[in-house]
């Protein structure tokens, strides 16, 4: 009996040690799945940025507060993904600059009563200035 029990006993260790083997294996895959994930959406990512930042210099007509700006390759290569990021970052501080000095002028449309639409009906509403507003 002692040579069964022995015998139980290196088989249940062996058992629970290739179940823990057999546990890091599915983590690893997982990891490894995980990274070629990320990696098949990063030229997603990257032409959403230079989609974004074209859409700014073409539709928008931004004006390029620095030299260069809107030109997304470097001698024929494409930048990277940190570097058009960068890019759009500031393109979009540079045009909230612009808007936070937009709103401090006073508009003609202050006490004025307009008609707004949503979907298929229409609210009529009087627009007031940004300092009556009670937050």
């Amino acid at each position: 009996m002692k040579i069964a029990r022995s015998s139980l006993a290196e088989i249940r260790s062996e058992h629970v040690e290739s179940r823990k083997k057999l546990a890091e294996e599915i983590l690893v895959r997982a990891h490894e799945r995980e990274k070629e994930r990320v990696l098949k959406k990063a030229p997603a990512r990257l032409k959403a940025l230079c989609a974004q930042i074209r859409f700014r210099e073409r539709a928008l007509r931004q004006e390029a507060p620095e030299e260069r700006i809107f030109v997304l390759t470097n001698k024929g290569s494409p930048l990277s993904e940190n570097e058009l990021r960068r890019r759009l970052e500031f393109l979009i501080e540079d045009d909230l600059k612009g808007l936070v000095v937009t709103r401090s002028l006073p508009s003609t449309l202050i006490g004025c009563w307009i008609r707004r639409w949503i979907d298929d009906r229409s609210e009529d509403g009087k627009v007031n200035a940004i300092e009556s507003w009670s937050i």
